[in-house]
């Protein structure tokens, strides 16, 4: 989690959300993740639906639902 709060480098964002996905569980981390969602970089933001899908927290992925249902309506 520190790690996605103090780093801007993509390479360390996705990788503190692999290790969150793999580790099974957001502990705090969920606003980090849906932040990072709407990063500028491409394998961050999949790293970061990955992240939801893995994690399965109803937060993560209700918003994660409702920012497809708002591109869809776009």
């Amino acid at each position: 989690q520190q790690a996605m709060q103090r780093h801007t480098d993509g390479t360390v964002l996705r990788g503190a959300l692999e290790f969150l996905a793999a580790k099974g569980s957001p502990q705090g981390a969920e606003d980090d993740i849906i932040e990072l969602l709407v990063h500028p970089y491409d394998d961050v933001k999949e790293a970061a639906v990955m992240a939801c899908v893995a994690l399965r927290s109803p937060r993560i992925l209700d918003h994660l639902v409702r920012m497809i249902h708002t591109q869809d309506a776009d």
